[in-house]
């Protein structure tokens, strides 16, 4: 029997694909969501969470899985059994915080998780990548509906890799920002789908959609604003353009009724769905329209109170600049969307001449984020998402151009979209590409606890009273009750007079203060921490006097006959020299051509605090602190030499009367309990 050739003609697979469109649109989907799930995933390998902030939600989840709900107890308050937090706001504690957020990772473990994970811990960390990868899915659902299943799949890759929303919504990052995103994009799917389609039903959906975003921000506002606003240019857009056209307005608007009672709909849908699970927010709506100027006017208003907003001092409610938002959105999306631009007059407008209502909408998010991302940066988050839209947008157009008919236009086209993504580095020419950001942001994404953290969590959880109360800054305050389960004055969602009154007892030269500020609040231990050095600047702004430490690294070294000099330089004409001549030691301040000698000097020698103090009666009333290594020094004045936070964590409490130092862990921690 002769032997039977076989072979496979690719011309004709080529042919049947090109033909089935949605097939290749599919697969190329399904490769877009893998790298999304695959980027965000880079990260699972570290057990713990990657910041301190989400420990609050895991703790509440924790919770819900052991005893059906959030908070530590059930207490009586006017007549109903209401879900209480005593570990929150100690020693008073405050109703539990109820969030989508958490019941929907407790939930989720309970019915699905522990069958395919080993606890609720792994779980939560892997939620973030779920909602991250949700969000790109509706990202294409949302601008393929809109624009195209190629503009669709630009977009949706270029968010998959969208560095401010990628940061958030990796591994481990399990706070609220990646279901923040979804709910997002959701909402405004479902509401554009309705207002294409006339669609109560989906009216309807997109306020249910509001709803759930409600329960999971507050800040979920913004959203039926943007699209009240779209609504309203919508309506004045037809009225002028009646008038132009010499038309019957009313006739004009008539012919447009079922898109607006759609926008009826959804606002009254939204309206229950939000009451159903936040209660009635309706006063709240109008505070939303003031999200631009409310920070401005939030930070004049507490420069004049005793108690200032801590808002002020967390990181990503800071001001933006304009090279800041580029840089966290790279300089390549930002390209695209001026390309999108420059496209308009060259056949791009026509192309989208029927999608006024939807690009005036985009138009609008995007500028009121990019404004808003001037006044914090928390919202630069935000305005990645109609930036990913119009990059979408401009790919789409641009792979349109690709044609065996026209090679040399096809090869520049293919070319280009490569180097803009995988080559072409950031604004500032030395950062990485958009590809290659995406992989150094998961790769760079660690554990927000580790070493002396850890243990300092177990010791507190295995070897404190359970009613003992934890008094430090607030940052670790969500990780202290989650992991050492206890009972902490301070958290990341707090923002009263316990942080301010924290701040008094940091800054506090007089430990009569401090120590009457701990017994008012119960304080068992109080604990202080290495990071707290740079973050003074913070907590003696929110203490109504902001100062800093002066931190000045090693200059120079050089050697005088059996002197060791060290140079630690301040300016050009000023700088700290330490002389170290056996076991002896001074420190100088030059200013110019004068020297002049400091008063004290603490440095280390086999480890042990020596000190040194000058008589000399032109000396400067400084402590020069070096550190043990004698890379860096402090330059401390009186008020920090003497405040608190010094004397507890670079002297761990010698002659502070009340507080017995009980531990230190790796000299990054350092614990006290109060007497």
């Amino acid at each position: 029997m002769a032997e039977q050739d076989y072979s496979i003609d690719f011309s004709k697979i080529a042919e049947k694909l090109v033909k089935n469109k949605k097939v290749i649109f599919v697969v190329l989907l399904a490769l877009v969501l893998f790298f999304s799930a695959w980027v965000r995933l880079i990260p699972a390998d570290q057990y713990y969470l990657s910041a301190m902030d989400p420990y609050w939600h895991y703790r509440h989840s924790a919770e819900i899985v052991d005893h059906g709900y959030p908070g530590t107890e059930l207490r009586e308050i006017d007549g109903k059994m209401v879900p209480w937090d005593s570990f929150h706001n100690a020693p008073y504690g405050g109703e539990a915080s109820k969030e989508f957020y958490q019941y929907f990772t407790a939930y989720s473990y309970m019915y699905l998780g522990k069958f395919l994970v080993a606890d609720l811990m792994t779980w939560a960390k892997l939620t973030p990548v779920f909602f991250g990868v949700l969000s790109v899915l509706f990202m294409y659902l949302l601008v393929a509906q809109l624009f195209g299943r190629g503009a669709g799949l630009g977009a949706a890759f270029m968010f998959s890799m969208a560095p401010s929303f990628l940061m958030r919504s990796v591994a481990g990052f399990a706070d609220t920002d990646a279901p923040i995103a979804f709910f997002t994009i959701l909402s405004f799917y479902l509401f554009l789908l309705a207002w294409d389609k006339e669609s109560y039903l989906w009216g309807a959906s997109a306020g249910l959609s509001m709803g759930l975003f409600a329960f999971t921000w507050g800040g979920y506002r913004f959203a039926p604003l943007f699209i009240t606003a779209a609504v309203g240019f919508h309506v004045v857009s037809k009225i002028t353009l009646a008038y132009v056209r010499k038309k019957n307005v009313i006739s004009e608007l008539k012919t447009h009724r079922k898109k607006y009672i759609v926008f009826a709909v959804f606002l009254l849908s939204m309206f229950i769905f939000v009451t159903l699970f936040k209660g009635i927010e309706l006063a709240k709506f109008w505070s939303a329209t003031r999200v631009f100027s409310s920070l401005k006017e939030m930070q004049r208003e507490s420069l004049d109170t005793e108690v200032r907003n801590v808002f002020l001092t967390v990181s990503e409610m800071s001001p933006g600049s304009l090279v800041e938002i580029v840089s966290r959105v790279h300089i390549i999306s930002v390209f695209l969307f001026f390309a999108f631009l420059a496209l308009l007059p060259f056949g791009l407008w026509k192309k989208l001449s029927g999608k006024f209502f939807h690009l005036s909408f985009f138009t609008i998010w995007l500028a009121a984020t990019f404004y808003s991302s001037f006044t914090a940066v928390r919202f630069i988050e935000m305005f990645a998402i109609p930036l990913a839209i119009f990059s979408g947008i401009v790919i789409a157009e641009m792979v349109s151009k690709i044609s065996s008919k026209k090679p040399v236009i096809s090869i520049f086209v293919v070319v280009t979209l490569i180097a803009l993504i995988f080559f072409v580095p950031n604004y500032n020419l030395s950062g990485p590409s958009y590809f290659q950001t995406s992989i150094s942001i998961a790769g760079q994404s660690g554990p927000g606890v580790s070493g002396p953290w850890l243990d300092f969590f177990d010791w507190v959880k295995t070897e404190t009273p359970e009613d003992a109360i934890f008094a430090s800054w607030w940052d670790p305050g969500h990780a202290l009750t989650a992991l050492g389960e206890r009972p902490v004055v301070a958290d990341g969602s707090q923002n009263d007079e316990h942080v301010h009154d924290l701040a008094i007892m940091f800054t506090s030269t007089d430990m009569d203060t401090s120590l009457s500020l701990m017994k008012e609040y119960n304080i068992s231990y109080f604990f202080t921490s290495s990071d707290l050095l740079p973050k003074y600047s913070a907590i003696s702004f929110l203490a109504g006097d902001p100062d800093y430490y002066p931190q000045v690294p090693l200059s120079q070294t050089s050697q005088q006959g059996d002197t060791t000099v060290l140079e630690y330089r301040l300016s050009q004409t000023e700088a700290v020299y330490i002389s170290l001549t056996g076991p002896v030691a001074s420190s100088t301040l030059q200013s110019g051509y004068n020297t002049v000698p400091i008063q004290r000097l603490v440095a280390f020698s086999n480890g042990q605090i020596v000190k040194f103090e000058t008589e000399a009666d032109d000396a400067v009333d400084y402590m020069i602190y070096v550190l043990p290594d004698y890379q860096s020094i402090f330059l401390l004045p009186p008020r920090l030499e003497n405040n608190l936070l010094t004397r507890l964590h670079l002297f761990a409490g010698a002659d502070v009367e009340g507080l017995e130092f009980v531990k230190d862990f790796g000299g990054t921690i350092k614990v006290f309990k109060v007497e």
